[in-house]
């Protein structure tokens, strides 16, 4: 059985890390025993989703580019209700200057590792797309994984990354970073790190809101209320949940295969398998059949996967079942007008559909739900590909 790859628990400052390095086993435990935490309180009670269609989630959302990186305020009342408040020019200035300066000393104050990586083909699949992703990209060895984590402590205020993340995108200064793994390498080819590298730009060409809580305006938090189709969900000053992951992260996981699949010429993923379109994961809710192009080898041999690949095979079926999604998806992670359209095609499919997957499954644990969801809802074999 393939060993799989976790994402780090959910943030409330950075809840936007990418795969972890770290063998990781779904459980029946871990289906019910975080859901207060993760799962919106009207949404707990699975009661169906006929003729469920939400669209209280694109109030109050400003129409933008992913060039505007928006910044709101929340004023937080003693009562526990809040109100939107505009926060000051020099204020938004400032935010953006520090954490450009304090982003351009880490670009400026590690060395960069780019040696046999196609950079520019990455960069240009993406933007293919129609995704404006960024420049500032950090690619290092993973020697220097912890110092430069310690140098982001200022920006996101406080140690937040799992130990063993391989890749991430920082969105308070808008910066890729990805770390080179040449153990990985030697057994995957360069594509593996090409491949993480496209999965993090497709983050950072997601629009991005930050929020600025307070109860007195003098005392604050700031956080990340929105990247792509993230968002996270606040109870007065304390962050409660994250929703849209499952689609986030399938999504770009998707996307990334297709790169692999594409550009790198290697439908059958780096583990070059061969006599089967998928490999099988056993996760709690069954056998899973996951597509080739989302594997690779461990330097001793194994085959693996990242949790995001049963997420990516959700979003798969929707993409082949609507082929217009996939672009809308692509307009809809960094315009929340756009964002209506990746909503009326995914309920066109199945009512219900896009505030299930942006409600639940929030949590690489709970992907193999997400996926089941999916399959049930399209009549398609959880543990096969057709």
């Amino acid at each position: 059985m393939p060993e799989i790859h976790d994402q780090p628990d959910v943030n409330p400052e950075f809840f936007d890390n990418t795969p972890v390095d770290e063998p990781f086993e779904a459980s029946a435990a871990d289906t019910d025993a975080d859901a207060d935490m993760l799962c919106p309180p009207d949404y707990r009670d699975d009661g169906g989703d006929e003729g469920y269609d939400d669209t209280s989630y694109m109030d109050n959302q400003e129409h933008v580019s992913v060039t505007d990186r928006t910044f709101t305020g929340t004023l937080v009342h003693e009562d526990g209700s809040e109100e939107p408040f505009d926060l000051p020019e020099d204020t938004v200035d400032a935010l953006n200057n520090l954490w450009t300066t304090q982003a351009d000393a880490i670009y400026d104050g590690f060395t960069q590792d780019r040696e046999g990586l196609d950079v520019p083909r990455a960069k240009a699949f993406v933007e293919s797309l129609g995704v404006t992703a960024t420049d500032r990209m950090v690619i290092v060895p993973r020697a220097d994984k912890a110092a430069l984590e310690e140098a982001l402590i200022p920006i996101e205020g406080k140690q937040v990354v799992n130990p063993t993340v391989g890749g991430w995108y920082v969105s308070k200064s808008d910066t890729v970073i990805v770390y080179r793994e040449q153990d990985m390498e030697a057994v995957n080819g360069t594509g593996y790190t090409e491949s993480k590298l496209v999965h993090e730009l497709l983050h950072s060409g997601g629009l991005v809101q930050i929020d600025l809580r307070t109860e007195n305006k003098g005392s604050s938090e700031v956080g990340t209320a929105q990247m792509g189709y993230k968002r996270g969900v606040y109870e007065g000053m304390e962050f409660q949940y994250v929703t849209g992951d499952f689609i986030e992260e399938g999504f770009v996981q998707y996307t990334a295969g297709l790169y692999v699949v594409n550009k790198l010429d290697q439908p059958n993923g780096f583990a070059g398998l061969r006599g089967s379109p998928h490999i099988t994961y056993d996760d709690a809710v069954g056998h899973l059949a996951i597509p080739l192009q989302h594997t690779f080898r461990y330097p001793e041999g194994d085959v693996g996967i990242h949790t995001e690949a049963i997420a990516a095979r959700a979003i798969g079926h929707l993409i082949d079942r609507d082929p217009a999604l996939l672009p809308a998806l692509v307009a809809g992670a960094r315009d929340n007008e756009a964002l209506a359209e990746v909503h009326g095609r995914m309920n066109a499919i199945s009512p219900g559909m896009f505030e299930r997957l942006r409600d639940y499954y929030n949590k690489g644990a709970w992907y193999g739900q997400g996926l089941a969801y999916v399959c049930a809802k399209l009549d398609i074999p959880l543990d096969r590909l057709q």
